[in-house]
């Protein structure tokens, strides 16, 4: 089996242009990476409730980075963590462009 990531990103969003009114996106930025240990990398309950932990741990952590409201004007900064099979997968590395 493949190794698997958990990753925390701070999700901030930004503008993207003035096209159909105006369009937003969200900017992952990762914070932390933790690596999930080979005895936890199989897909059994057992398994799967130990990642689940191991998420909740690490939300639980970085909870007190987030303020605001990123889907409101007044801005904001949102904590999320993902499991990935690639290192920070979900990462935000160029401005998307609209079609």
């Amino acid at each position: 089996m493949k190794n698997r990531y958990i990753t925390v990103y701070h999700v901030t969003r930004h503008y993207g242009g003035p096209e159909e009114g105006g369009w937003w996106y969200n900017w992952n930025k990762p914070v932390e990476t933790v690596k999930i240990p080979k005895k936890y990398q199989g897909n059994t309950s057992r398994t799967r409730n130990k990642v689940d932990q191991m998420v909740a741990k690490l939300k639980q952590d970085h909870e007190h980075e987030e303020w605001g409201n990123i889907y409101h004007m007044s801005d904001g900064l949102m904590v999320s963590v993902f499991t990935e099979t690639n290192r920070r997968e979900f990462e935000t590395k160029v401005r998307p462009h609209y079609e």
